[in-house]
């Protein structure tokens, strides 16, 4: 512990235990995973192994369990994760839902507002991918096919943007909306999401691997990231204003998520818009307003002035929602009027039970 020197093991967006003889134990999509881990050596020592399923995952950093020194392990499940897609007016008026109940996580609305690109966990292979939403018939049809996410449509509403693990590389790739064709923008054997399309559809915003800084990647030249902003601090939902002047994301620097605003591409002159913690900033088309999600689920907007400078007025709640809001995924998206939102709402009342499990590691033995 006194020693300066730190290696990285492993990436996942998840809290993570030890669990003697030599596992990580950790949460993915929706299931608890022991990595085989060599103490001696701080490295990987095998293949990841699944040792429970429908793990519930209840916000940053993830999932709900704990694993003792003894062998014990604990952990809560939910019945279901299916969420149905339902649109809303401001005034919390449930206009109805579209498409079929499903796993579904982040999701995205296109600039035409026809569609809507939606991470959806495949049952059968138990991965995630993008698929596309028609939201006149609810139609889904399946975008990628490698265990795709976070779903970014370009500004001309042709093409999604999305992240792809494969292999050791993480990449960022674009592709047309009914083709079949995708590109590689690039890759790295470090992590990165991709978040946000900026408007003259030249370049993107990225988060890297460990969530604490923003980067801005060129769609033509050299395409290699050019870093806007980092701090000691976990940083998420970068979206860029319709003018490309300014920037809103949410970040922990206050010791729980809040939404701040600041200049574009520079990062000065910020401030604080949300109040009482907030997250998942999106602007309405003309930028005269911002939405926001409060961390006890209300639907928040802010109306803002910008222009050479920016002034944001006070918060003020439109609606309650169902949903348990996490910081660093988009759960919700708004018409370009601000008139009505789409959200993912648990299907029905979930409950949950907590299962123990004595001498956990005695079943990968066998």
């Amino acid at each position: 512990m006194d020693s300066k020197e730190t290696r990285r093991v492993l990436s996942s967006q998840s809290n993570v235990a030890f669990g003697p003889p030599g596992f990580l134990i950790y949460g993915q999509l929706g299931r608890l995973i022991a990595q085989p881990f060599s103490v001696g050596g701080l490295r990987i020592a095998g293949d990841p192994v699944p040792i429970a399923e429908h793990v519930e995952q209840t916000g940053d950093p993830g999932f709900a369990f704990s694993a003792s020194n003894t062998g014990v392990l604990v952990y809560r499940t939910a019945v279901s994760h299916h969420t149905q897609l339902v649109w809303y007016g401001r005034d919390g008026k449930r206009l109805g839902s579209v498409g079929e109940p499903g796993d579904n996580g982040q999701i995205a609305l296109s600039p035409d507002e026809k569609r809507l690109a939606v991470e959806r966990l495949d049952s059968v292979k138990h991965t995630v991918d993008v698929w596309i939403l028609e939201l006149s018939s609810g139609i889904f049809s399946r975008l990628t096919f490698f265990g795709d996410g976070n779903p970014v449509w370009s500004p001309d509403g042709r093409e999604v943007l999305f992240t792809s693990q494969r292999g050791d590389r993480r990449g960022l790739y674009r592709k047309v909306v009914g083709g079949s064709d995708e590109t590689l923008i690039f890759d790295s054997t470090e992590d990165m999401w991709s978040e946000n399309w900026v408007a003259d559809g030249k370049s993107i915003i990225i988060i890297d691997h460990a969530g604490k800084a923003f980067s801005q990647v060129p769609l033509s030249g050299d395409r290699k990231p050019v870093v806007l902003f980092q701090s000691e601090f976990y940083k998420d939902e970068p979206h860029v204003s319709p003018d490309q002047r300014w920037i809103a994301y949410n970040s922990t620097e206050s010791g729980r998520w809040e939404v701040y605003v600041a200049t574009f591409p520079g990062f000065t002159g910020k401030r604080q818009v949300s109040k009482d913690g907030g997250a998942q900033a999106l602007w309405r088309r003309d930028g005269k307003e911002l939405f926001y999600l409060s961390l006890d689920g209300k639907l928040m907007a802010v109306d803002v002035r910008a222009g050479a400078t920016i002034e944001t007025g006070v918060p003020h709640a439109l609606f309650q929602t169902r949903l348990v809001v996490e910081g660093n995924m988009d759960q919700y998206c708004v018409t370009g009027n601000g008139k009505r939102f789409i959200l993912g709402e648990p299907v029905g009342e979930s409950t949950t039970s907590i299962t123990v499990v004595l001498n956990w590691a005695a079943g990968l033995k066998r």
